[in-house]
């Protein structure tokens, strides 16, 4: 399994034609004469195309119309510009007519704390933004359920907010692109035409970064992660007076260095300016707002399914949620604890595949990730899933990819041979 067609195809092609090189060396071979017929049969696909194949074959489980329509980001875009502009509208009126005071009206209250002036803009981008963010989850619900209480946390508790998650998560994200960016200006000033004058500042700065990343590593909290980030400083370069110098090379290696410098102060000055105990002040006022966003956000999430029902249209995110709930049985406690369990398609399937072999595995996101768990055999105490990535080339940020995946099992997998989870 890959993230797209072509890598897909091209991979079937390689296999084929090795067993066609065996085959020459070994024409009597009975059982590589049926790989060759068979790997026209193989489940060689990307993700998207693994889930319409679990829906097809379970329409009625999720009374989902069997001529459903597969439609591009564009349109769902469309719609959902439609869909929020008509739940905005809905919320509006409702308001107007039982309170029109926003220290009344959580809605109003919550419009008057995202918007800016007279523009809702604000407030919808937000809206889609949490929306965006729940739709990468197995369960969009019950995580912007979860949000609700997100800056409701004692104050002992801070450092275990989903908020304060997320910003240490792409703050350390940013740091380790900045010090690959950085490196590559370095490999620039290197060459025989380069800004060698520029060396110095890029080397330092790179070693800042990394000790930030470093202390970081060593031990989590807001106030640890800012501590570290501001460690980091960007000095003046060195004017470059060698005539021998590219300007082309001069000016990439100055954009570049630019680039991770406006990036980092970004950081700083969007989710760092104030220490913990302000931050925890300001967070108490804006509880109120963030309780109604995402109530409004899963609204939206309703809606959305609504509309898209109506239409008999399903985008690349209905596609796993479809197939996952195929796959899974999902149970909640009295004390609100999810458990899940493989359905019997899912145990057919682990039936089905004696491996699962998943490529370019960085870009996975959580929900992939729960749909390769229920096909495989883990849970059953046989380890049949061969994983395959490298962090450094996640691409797909735009579907909430989440290379932390694909990290996690590097660090806990071990190198021994007979490691049941083994790291190669």
């Amino acid at each position: 399994m890959t993230f797209t067609r072509a890598a897909a195809a091209q991979m079937k092609e390689k296999i084929s034609a090795r067993i066609s090189r065996a085959l020459q060396e070994n024409p009597q071979d009975e059982h590589l004469q049926r790989q060759q017929t068979l790997i026209h049969h193989a489940q060689i696909t990307t993700i998207d195309s693994f889930c319409q194949s679990v829906i097809r074959s379970h329409f009625g489980e999720i009374d989902l119309d069997p001529s459903y329509r597969v439609v591009e980001e564009g349109e769902i875009t469309l719609l959902e510009q439609q869909v929020l502009s008509e739940l905005l509208e809905k919320e509006y009126a409702l308001s107007n007519r039982k309170e029109s005071d926003p220290s009344t009206s959580d809605f109003l209250f919550c419009a008057d704390y995202f918007s800016e002036g007279a523009s809702d803009e604000a407030l919808e981008k937000n809206i889609l933004d949490l929306y965006h963010k729940s739709v990468s989850t197995p369960f969009p619900d019950l995580w912007l359920k979860e949000r609700m209480d997100d800056y409701e946390v004692p104050e002992e508790d801070f450092d275990a907010l989903f908020f304060v998650k997320e910003v240490e998560r792409k703050t350390m994200e940013q740091l380790q692109d900045a010090v690959h960016t950085l490196q590559r200006a370095a490999m620039i000033c290197d060459e025989a035409d380069g800004p060698m004058a520029y060396t110095p500042n890029l080397q330092a700065e790179i070693a800042q970064i990394a000790r930030a990343i470093s202390q970081m590593e060593e031990g989590e909290g807001y106030e640890k992660v800012r501590s570290a980030l501001f460690t980091i400083s960007f000095g003046n370069l060195k004017p470059v007076r060698d005539k021998s110098v590219s300007p082309s090379k001069k000016k990439a290696v100055s954009e570049m260095r630019k680039e991770v410098k406006d990036r980092i102060t970004h950081l700083k000055e969007r989710y760092f300016a104030r220490d913990q105990e302000t931050e925890i002040g300001y967070m108490r006022l804006a509880s109120r707002a963030v309780r109604e966003l995402a109530r409004l956000s899963l609204v939206f999430l309703e809606e959305m399914e609504k509309a898209k029902r109506e239409r008999n249209i399903i985008d690349f995110s209905d596609m796993e949620h479809e197939a996952l709930r195929i796959l899974i049985h999902r149970e909640e406690t009295e004390d609100g604890q999810i458990l899940i369990s493989p359905t019997e398609a899912a145990q057919a399937l682990r039936q089905e595949f004696k491996e699962v072999m998943i490529d370019e595995y960085q870009d996975s996101n959580e929900v992939q990730e729960l749909i390769l768990k229920a096909v495989s055999t883990q849970d059953d105490g046989v380890f049949n899933r061969f994983m395959v990535g490298d962090v450094k080339q996640s691409i797909y940020r735009f579907r909430q990819a989440r290379p932390e995946i694909f990290m996690e099992k590097m660090d806990r997998y071990q190198k021994e041979e007979k490691a049941k989870e083994r790291r190669m």
